[in-house]
């Protein structure tokens, strides 16, 4: 219980789940689907009944309806049962379990089917940041210990010392999986970090799964107790401050206020597409965010076409309104930057809009009428 309440509290002041308390993004609800799809798959470990193997499948299901890391617990989870429990893996009760989740899954997949499969194009897109560099290992190592706190830390040191008792029967299963389904899969981020740009965000769920993991395998001598304690200290302090930076941002220093440059300046770049957007000419925009927020903020609410650059879609907006359909037609666009727009003819400049985002930073859009040219 003592364990219990320790992990409760250090979870609830954790700074990147502080941040997703009041900025809203598919990583809470993959969050949700995973821990009930980690809390019925380890039940059915202990008791591998039908129910259990329902609600399993079921919490799978709806968790790569949510995101694609989802995937790593599909395939992880079978691949624990083939080398740990490979009776079980035949039983028809796993082979439920797998088909519920799949099923859920199907129409997404049929989907992708016929969009030229999306997810992997994005998929794909995700690891193309391709680099070579001790400073991509060490941004990527500091910002975990950042966002998941010196726990992180603390997690990596007894995953590996748990690493040779993996094999030992007398180790609880539960215990087992928590580990294969964290240390492994982050150990092989952080050195992928070497080499790829990685976001600290994509190890999320396996961050928090460590940490069930951390919490059921370590007892706390007085060392880990003042460790421990120190860390949630610490955690608390960093959520109070994330509370306060979103609150008043312009309070902290610069380096700290780019962190939030994504999200400022969007109300005033509506109010200035306002004064010349009558409804008479399409709005398209270059890039999915600012289609997203001239949706939102325009008192209009108008429906903003994307232009599409790739021969692929690669956002809903791609989707949901086609640019071919306005070409030859005049438009009224709004793009990042002040050059002018390839893709029009006959352009004409309406309007250039410079933006205070901090103290030493702008946005730069700009705003053109013009005919929309068929894409080469």
């Amino acid at each position: 219980e003592f364990n219990a309440l320790l992990l409760l509290l250090t979870l609830s002041f954790i700074p990147i789940l502080t941040a997703y308390s009041f900025i809203m993004t598919i990583d809470p609800p993959l969050l949700f689907f995973w821990i009930l799809s980690l809390f019925f798959f380890i039940k059915y470990l202990e008791n591998p009944n039908y129910k259990n193997a329902l609600f399993t499948g079921i919490f799978i299901g709806f968790g790569l309806l949510t995101k694609q890391t989802m995937f790593s617990f599909l395939v992880l989870s079978a691949l624990y049962l083939l080398i740990r429990k490979s009776t079980l893996f035949f039983k028809k009760e796993t082979f439920l379990l797998f088909l519920i989740a799949l099923l859920i899954y199907s129409p997404n997949f049929y989907w992708n089917y016929t969009h030229q499969f999306l997810l992997i194009k994005h998929t794909e897109e995700h690891f193309s940041r391709k680099t070579l560099s001790i400073y991509s290992f060490l941004k990527f190592l500091v910002d975990s210990i950042g966002v998941y706190t010196p726990l992180f830390l603390f997690f990596l040191y007894t995953g590996k010392v748990y690493t040779k008792n993996f094999f030992r029967k007398e180790s609880p299963e539960s215990l087992k999986f928590l580990y294969f389904l964290s240390f492994p899969v982050i150990l092989g981020f952080i050195l992928l970090s070497f080499f790829i740009k990685l976001n600290v965000n994509w190890i999320l769920p396996f961050s928090l799964t460590g940490f069930l993991f951390f919490f059921a395998y370590v007892s706390f001598s007085k060392r880990w107790k003042i460790l421990i304690f120190s860390n949630l200290i610490l955690s608390l302090i960093l959520s109070i401050m994330v509370y306060l930076f979103g609150y008043f941002p312009d309070k902290f220093p610069e380096p700290f206020q780019v962190l939030l440059e994504k999200f400022r300046g969007w109300r005033i770049l509506a109010e200035r597409v306002e004064k010349y957007y009558n409804g008479d000419l399409a709005l398209v925009a270059d890039r999915r965010d600012i289609a997203a927020v001239l949706s939102f903020y325009v008192k209009k609410h108008p429906e903003v076409y994307v232009i599409q650059f790739e021969s692929y879609p690669k956002n809903q907006y791609h989707l949901w309104r086609k640019t071919n359909t306005l070409i030859g037609k005049k438009v009224l666009v709004i793009k990042k930057g002040f050059s002018a727009p390839f893709y029009l003819e006959n352009l004409e400049k309406v309007d250039e809009i410079t933006i205070k985002t901090t103290k030493k930073r702008y946005k730069y859009f700009s705003l053109w009428r013009g005919i929309l040219k068929p894409r080469n």
